[in-house]
C-alpha cells in the first residue's frame, strides 16, 4: 500500500476518495506518443473536410487566414467529442491503452471535457512548454488535468479501479 496515493474530493454535493496506484498513471512520453498519434488523425481529418468542401487555401477574413483557423477547430472538437463520447478515450489513447478519468465523478462531465480539450487544450498547443507539468506533477497531470480535477490513467488499471 505503500505505491498508493489516496485523492479526497470532498465538494458540497459529492464525497469521493479513490486510491491510485502510482504505476497507473500515464506518464510524459505514453501521453506524448498518443498526442502525436491524434494530431496526425485529427490534422488528416481536417484536410479531408476542407478538400470535400473546396475551401481555398487563400481564403482570408479581415487579413487572417481561415484554413489554420478551421484546422485548430477541427482538431479540437476531434478531441472533445471524442473524449466525451469515448469515456475519456481518443484513438490515440486506445492505441496506448490510457485513459482519462475525473476525479470527482464517475463519468467525465461535459463542462469537464469542454474546459480540458478546447480551452487548456488550445492554450497549452500556443505554450507548449505547458506539457511539461506532466513530467514533473506528482499525479502525471497537465495544467487542463488539474484545472478540471481529472487524470490519465493505464487502460488495464480502469477495472482494478472501480472494482473497489
Amino acid at each position: 500500500m505503500e505505491n498508493m496515493e489516496i485523492i479526497e474530493n470532498n465538494s458540497l454535493n459529492n464525497q469521493k476518495t479513490i486510491s491510485i496506484p502510482k504505476f497507473a498513471y500515464a506518464g510524459f512520453f505514453l501521453r506524448l506518443v498518443a498526442f502525436a498519434i491524434d494530431s496526425i488523425v485529427a490534422y488528416s481529418f481536417s484536410n479531408i473536410i476542407i478538400k470535400i468542401f473546396q475551401i481555398k487555401t487563400d481564403l482570408t477574413f479581415m487579413n487572417i487566414e481561415i484554413n489554420p483557423l478551421i484546422e485548430i477547430g477541427i482538431c479540437l472538437l476531434y478531441f472533445f467529442i471524442l473524449t466525451y463520447l469515448n469515456n475519456g478515450q481518443t484513438l490515440g489513447k486506445m492505441a496506448m491503452g490510457i485513459r482519462v478519468i475525473s476525479l470527482k465523478d464517475e463519468k467525465l462531465s461535459f463542462f469537464d471535457c469542454l474546459v480540458r480539450e478546447i480551452f487548456a487544450r488550445y492554450i497549452q498547443n500556443f505554450i507548449k512548454i505547458l506539457y511539461l507539468f506532466i513530467g514533473f506533477s506528482p499525479n502525471k497531470q497537465s495544467l487542463a488535468d488539474m484545472l478540471v480535477d481529472t487524470v490519465v490513467i493505464k487502460d488495464d488499471v480502469v477495472d482494478y479501479l472501480f472494482e473497489n
